[in-house]
């Protein structure tokens, strides 16, 4: 059916996962209200089929026995207007998933006659991401993760090294990067379309723990730490996931388009 929606009174999101097997396979849902110059969250994430492998399967794989997680509050009303868009940008509302998709997205919105359009969007790829980016916002807001930090350094020579933090804000929508070279520091943002191909970027090559280091890098190379604390080296633990593609020179491109 059709979704001639620009506006909503509540709406709820449904996202399953089909094909993931336990530990990871999982539900949440969110529920979301505009409130004065907010949204009011509902969050609940739910882990499934764990039932059918051990409690030390799921450690191994480095999980706890009760990893579910629910959340209420509220998100700043920078998020209100993207919500609209994809609500805009979904056209239609199916009951059933076409052939070959692998995960399960259900909106339930309430529009402002109080009429109720339920079904899958039919721009499941679009929602799955912006769902992601929801997620973290949630994550954010209630501590669960630390803001997601990212850091890049260059050194082509003893004194010749730039340093780049990427410091994305989900809760706020907001892009912020921190440049230090010859020097020299400096502040500066970019646009908050500029994270989804930056991240898809980042996180495409092969990266080998094994060879990653905690500390911070002093001999010639390019460097990454992609949020976790360690540092890789780009073409040694952090490497192409074939040949077919440069994906650690996209990476670098990508990165270097903040400047």
């Amino acid at each position: 059916m059709p979704l001639p929606l620009t506006h909503f009174q509540q709406i709820t999101i449904l996202y399953e996962t089909l094909i993931v097997p336990p530990p990871y396979s999982h539900t949440y849902q969110f529920v979301v209200t505009p409130v004065a110059e907010a949204l009011q969250v509902q969050y609940q994430l739910r882990y499934t089929e764990r039932d059918s492998i051990s409690e030390e399967e799921i450690a191994e794989e480095g999980f706890t026995a009760d990893d579910d997680y629910t959340w209420e509050g509220k998100l700043p009303s920078v998020w209100l207007s993207p919500l609209q868009k994809m609500l805009e940008q979904t056209t239609q509302l199916k009951s059933q998933l076409r052939s070959g998709e692998t995960n399960l997205i259900r909106l339930r919105v309430n529009d402002q006659t109080g009429t109720i359009h339920e079904g899958i969007p039919d721009n499941l790829e679009a929602w799955e991401y912006f769902l992601q980016e929801l997620t973290q916002a949630v994550f954010e807001v209630s501590q669960k993760e630390r803001p997601l930090e990212i850091h890049y350094r260059e050194i082509t020579a003893p004194k010749q090294v730039l340093q780049m933090a990427i410091k994305p804000s989900f809760s706020h929508r907001q892009l912020k990067i921190e440049i230090e070279e010859k020097g020299k520091r400096k502040e500066q943002s970019a646009e908050w379309r500029q994270l989804k191909p930056l991240l898809k970027a980042i996180f495409l090559p092969d990266y080998d723990a094994s060879a990653a280091s905690q500390k911070l890098p002093q001999q010639a190379g390019q460097y990454i730490d992609p949020g976790e604390g360690l540092w890789y080296q780009l073409g040694h633990s952090v490497n192409n996931p074939g040949k077919k593609y440069d994906a650690v020179g996209a990476m670098v491109r990508e990165i270097k388009k903040l400047l």
